[in-house]
């Protein structure tokens, strides 16, 4: 065989192999570019309708190249998402765990009364904490961070309330109150967003009373740039 043709085989097929290589390296390296530029955000019930929609509507008209995805879940179930590494970054209902996370206050609103139209209740333009202990109290159930520091800070101060029915979901509290089944624990921005006819709510007469979110991500994870950008957007919108 000539030698010449021989060493030009070699030479092409190498060459292919190279090309190949090249092609795999960039398919990779554009899906990964592609990836990072998706920014993925797991949220506390009530985060996205509170504040969240808002701020992301601001973000991605500032970073068109940025998409965020955000997805809420039950109080309690944030913390471990972000520890999964299933999302990036976090909104999670104070206390939070700050060995483990980096966190930076951004929401605070305020825990209301629900109350029928119909209950006496409705008269008061403020509840008193002392009128806790005999109410028929309806909150959303364990799963939820917000309620069990409400319950703390209830035995704060001095007093240990037992909700009369729990529920899974915040939706459900108004629908009870509404039917006039007890009183329901709500957040002032949440009760104005499902206001109903037939329905008020009412603050109490402590400033205690109130709930704050943190923006978190994981110690010692260094967030790519996309990601980093978001974080620091919410922490500098507040």
């Amino acid at each position: 065989m000539n030698t010449s043709v021989s060493l030009g085989k070699c030479f092409l097929a190498k060459a292919e192999s190279f090309l190949d290589e090249f092609e795999n390296c960039k398919a990779y390296f554009s899906a990964k570019n592609a990836e990072e530029k998706v920014v993925r955000v797991a949220a506390c019930r009530g985060a996205i309708s509170e504040f969240g929609a808002e701020a992301l509507r601001e973000f991605e008209a500032l970073n068109k190249n940025i998409r965020i995805q955000m997805r809420e879940y039950n109080d309690k179930l944030v913390d471990n998402v972000i520890l999964r590494d299933d999302a990036m970054i976090g909104f999670g209902l104070e206390p939070m765990d700050t060995e483990l996370f980096h966190c930076e206050r951004v929401h605070t609103s305020k825990y209301v009364l629900l109350i029928n139209e119909n209950d006496p209740l409705a008269s008061y333009d403020v509840i008193p904490t002392s009128l806790l202990p005999g109410l028929s109290l309806i909150t959303v159930d364990e799963t939820f961070k917000s309620a069990e520091k409400f319950l703390c800070i209830c035995s704060e101060l001095g007093y240990d309330i037992t909700p009369a029915l729990r529920v899974g979901e915040i939706t459900a509290v108004h629908r009870l109150v509404r039917r006039n089944m007890g009183v329901g624990l709500s957040i002032d921005t949440v009760a104005e967003e499902l206001a109903t006819p037939g329905t008020v709510y009412r603050p109490f007469d402590s400033d205690l009373f109130s709930r704050s979110i943190d923006i978190f991500i994981r110690k010692s994870v260094s967030l790519p740039k996309p990601a980093r950008d978001f974080f620091d957007f919410i922490v500098n919108r507040k």
